[in-house]
């Protein structure tokens, strides 16, 4: 059915783009080098066909190897896409830490000049040391101010080429997923009147057990990788210097998630004040003296449990 081919299509997606995709992989798909982003992107793509390839096996559906051809090509498309506009936009790697360079170069350029100035000035009175101090501290605010304006231009770029990708993604699945199997849409809505208006019937009845199966995978990827970079990406305008803490805390969230969608599928509410009262403890001193830390902590932690409780009430719905 229509289901079980977009199923196994979005598993290998996310499997592919996010839990198989290395930090090394996502840096040469960002190369300034055309050719070192087209193998960066072929690499990435070639993982994703393989991964395709793997789980129709693993279903037992037969490969389609024209539907896994079109969608590895369209994956392809697109990624080169988005690394060439960010390539060209200089967006930064949102695993790298977020500094402003012009503001750097800009402060250190016009103050060399200065202090080059006044070494060469046997004859600089106070006054002249009171100018070359002011026009340090202006020069400093407007490179700080074209930093912020940059980084938040970044920001905005790495949000929309983000969700605007994986939007395209699930479409060329769907559709990849319609050309296997048509989609049925009154056997859908017969099955959600009888789902919301007689109670008759539950999701979790309905699926079989390979569906089963397939969602428990793709709920892993969602609560581990997948959520991870949905995490980092929107809380990049956060991540100034933060140290190893943020590479640190995708594992750390990993685990937090899945815990926290335990604890939810048990209904141990009373847990979660536990898990999340003991790490705010643990953070409790390095928040204290690292305001940038703490926003990003806070913040980072309240997305991740969102995005957690989604997914158990996700996994509530269909497998329960």
């Amino acid at each position: 059915m229509f289901s079980d081919y977009f199923l196994a299509l979005l598993l290998s997606h996310l499997a592919g783009d996010f839990v198989f995709q290395s930090d090394q992989l996502c840096k040469l798909k960002r190369d300034p080098d055309i050719k070192q982003r087209i193998e960066g992107v072929s690499k990435h793509v070639a993982i994703i066909f393989i991964t395709n390839i793997i789980v129709f096996i693993f279903i037992n559906k037969g490969i389609p190897w024209i539907v896994v051809f079109f969608v590895s090509f369209f994956h392809w498309l697109l990624d080169m896409l988005k690394s060439t506009i960010q390539s060209k936009r200089k967006i930064p790697d949102i695993d790298t830490v977020k500094t402003s360079k012009i503001a750097k170069n800009s402060v250190t350029e016009k103050t060399t000049v200065i202090e080059i100035d006044s070494y060469d000035s046997d004859q600089a009175t106070s006054k002249r040391e009171l100018e070359n101090e002011k026009i340090t501290e202006k020069i400093s605010e407007k490179s700080t101010n074209i930093g912020r304006i940059d980084s938040k231009e970044n920001t905005n770029w790495t949000v929309i080429l983000f969700v605007g990708d994986q939007l395209l993604h699930i479409i060329s699945i769907i559709i990849a997923s319609h050309a296997l199997y048509s989609f049925d849409l009154s056997h859908y809505l017969s099955f959600y009147y009888q789902f919301i208006a007689s109670g008759t019937v539950t999701i979790s009845q309905s699926l079989t057990l390979m569906k089963k199966v397939l969602l428990v995978l793709i709920f892993l990827c969602l609560a581990t990788s997948v959520s991870n970079v949905v995490v980092k990406t929107f809380l990049v305008g956060l991540r100034k210097d933060l140290g190893t803490d943020v590479k640190t805390g995708r594992y750390i969230g990993g685990v937090e998630r899945i815990l926290t969608i335990i604890i939810i599928l048990v209904g141990a509410w009373q847990a979660l004040t536990v898990l999340y009262g003991s790490k705010t403890a643990i953070r409790f001193e390095q928040a204290k003296e690292n305001p940038d830390f703490a926003e990003y902590y806070i913040l980072g932690t309240t997305l991740s449990a969102l995005l957690a409780v989604i997914i158990a009430f996700a996994v509530k719905l269909t497998l329960l």
